[in-house]
């Protein structure tokens, strides 16, 4: 079946605007009245004054119109770009001057990385390889990973250079890409009474700079998931936090996702716990 390539897809996010690209269909050839673009070797000019619409829809058409960018981009599936989103999200980094995204663990989470490595390999279909390097003392594992699509995720995922977590955004991600994200960021913690475990907190170290963009990452896991998280100020940033009812309901959805080392972040919540932390 053909693909149809929506306005979402075109970098609009730098004037904040998502309008004016007509929707096409690979394979029923150019619009009526619309000309053929101008050769693979030659940019078309625009003018200041040239419509934002015009200019996406003609490099739209002269990007995407052959058979073997049809081939590419039906690849570009919902899950791999869930996938690329989320690993950005935690502990990678997108360039600013190519389309690559890095993703460093320390030592200790080999197997985490490498784990997400091979899920990345197997979802773009070709090998991703985690190597290790040494920086300051410090073991890391890495890996990079190229696609076209990341030029839209650094676009809608950094401003000023900085990650910034908008409710259109985490609106993008599966389920699969939000326990990834947790794997990430997320830590679980229990808290005693006299010695004894009678509650858990779930926090997600988001970092935002701003105590609205925090309650936006709220407002998405209250519809998404019914799940009620509240603000946590952490040196000078905000994240988010749940207590135990919520980090149950949240792990219940997420746990089948879990990957090699991460089990610890998903330890069971004894039943018997109901205190909220």
């Amino acid at each position: 079946m053909a693909e149809s390539v929506d306005a979402t897809d075109l970098d609009l996010s730098a004037r904040g605007e998502t309008r004016g690209v007509e929707s096409l269909k690979f394979g029923e050839g150019f619009p009526a009245g619309t000309s053929r673009p101008a050769a693979a070797n030659t940019e078309p000019s625009y003018g200041v004054g040239e419509p934002l619409d015009k200019r996406c829809r003609d490099c739209f058409l002269k990007k995407y119109n052959t058979a073997s960018c049809m081939q590419k981009r039906t690849m570009t599936t919902k899950r791999v770009k869930s996938l690329l989103l989320a690993m950005a999200l935690g502990d990678g980094y997108i360039r600013k001057d190519r389309p690559e995204l890095q993703i460093n663990h320390g030592s200790k989470q080999r197997a985490y990385c490498e784990h997400k490595a091979k899920l990345l390999g197997e979802v773009l279909g070709r090998p991703i390889i985690s190597h290790q390097k040494t920086y300051g003392g410090y073991d890391v594992i890495r890996f990079r990973v190229s696609h076209p699509y990341l030029h839209f995720v650094r676009a809608w995922l950094y401003k000023n250079d900085q990650k910034t977590l908008s409710l259109r955004l985490l609106r993008r991600l599966t389920d699969e890409a939000v326990a990834i994200w947790y794997m990430d960021d997320g830590s679980l913690y229990t808290k005693k009474r006299k010695g004894i475990p009678h509650a858990s907190e779930l926090v997600l170290s988001t970092c935002c700079a701003t105590v609205e963009e925090a309650q936006g990452i709220c407002t998405f896991f209250a519809e998404r998931y019914a799940v009620r998280m509240a603000v946590k100020k952490m040196k000078g940033r905000f994240s988010v936090r749940c207590g135990t009812r919520d980090a149950r309901q949240l792990f219940s959805i997420l746990r089948p996702y879990c990957m090699a080392g991460m089990e610890y972040k998903f330890d069971p919540i004894l039943e018997n716990m109901t205190g909220e932390a």
